[in-house]
This record gives structure tokens, sequence and C-alpha cells, in this order.
């Protein structure tokens, strides 16, 4: 069996080698405490993760201001309480644009307290812009099949009109043989 100091190594390297996600733990008493940030939050961020340490709020210094009160009312407190997931968007130092999709999940002692909390952040920005495409060209699809439809009946109406005013300019014997 792996003792813990080498499990705690694993687990380490699992969070320093997930791609655009960010692994973070927090200990939520007596006050909250960041205990753990993979590097990735400076990539993902574009802030420091001594920052985090220092203050363990400071990754909502970057959340976009739509989304704040979202992420203080619903995220903060539900994530502080049981699992919690949101999406939302932060702004970066350089003013790019990032998508979040954030899960937390308590951990809780043996008389079930939670102690700490942990969390997966995950950098969603490309499937969103992605996303937001397919969307974009599935409106357009269902704009050019009605337009198409709308032709099609208009045309079967200009068949028929053309088919009637044929009959009606044919000479009286051909009419008859036919």
């Amino acid at each position: 069996m792996t003792d813990d100091h080498a499990l705690a190594e694993h687990l380490k390297e699992f969070a320093e080698h997930m791609e655009g996600g960010v692994f973070w733990l927090v200990e939520r008493e007596p006050k909250p405490e960041m205990l753990y940030v993979s590097k990735s939050y400076e990539t993902v961020w574009g802030r420091k993760c001594e920052w985090l340490y220092e203050n363990p709020t400071d990754w909502m210094e970057a959340i976009h201001p739509d989304e704040r009160v979202k992420i203080d009312d619903k995220y903060f407190h539900e994530s502080m309480k049981q699992e919690a997931q949101l999406t939302y968007r932060i702004i970066r130092p350089d003013g790019s644009v990032r998508y979040i999709h954030d899960r937390s999940f308590p951990i809780r002692n043996e008389h079930g307290n939670i102690m700490r909390v942990a969390g997966i952040a995950l950098d969603i920005t490309e499937f969103w812009h992605r996303n937001k495409e397919l969307s974009q060209a599935k409106e357009e699809i269902v704009d050019l099949t009605t337009k198409l439809h709308a032709q099609a009946l208009e045309m079967a109406e200009l068949k028929l009109a053309l088919l009637d005013m044929q009959k009606k300019l044919q000479p009286q014997d051909q009419k008859s043989e036919a």
C-alpha cells in the first residue's frame, strides 16, 4: 500500500499535468485558506499562485463584473456546504476573457463536518466558442431551410399558375384533344 506522502505526490503530479484545468484545495475553518492550487492557475487566470495563497478569494477578482453576483450568492456559498458547479467568465490581466466551468466537492471529517473544499476549474473557452459557432450555424441552416421551403412553395404556385394560364391560352380544338 502507498504511504500518504507518495499518494500526495501522485495527486500533485496529476494536478500539475491537467491541461486546461486548475485543481484547488481550500481549508474551510477557522477562515478560508488556500492549501493547494495547481500551477495551471497562472496560465488559465493569468494571475500568480502566490496571490491566491495570500488571499484565497483572489481568483474572484478576475470574475467578469456581470458574473460576480452569481458567483458571490450562488457558487461561493454553496461550494462551502455541498457539491456545486457553475460556469462563469473571467477577465485576465491582459484583457482576454476565458470561460470557466468550476466544480467543487466538500471534504468531510468522520463526524460529517466539512473540513476542506476541493475543486477543479476547467478552461472551456474553446468549447464555448465552438458551441456558439455551432448554434449560429444551426440557426443559419434553419433560416435557409425556411427560406428554401418558402421559395419552393412560391415556385410551385407559379408553376400551377403557368399551367392554368397555358390551358386558358390553348386554342379550343387543342383543349378538346387533350
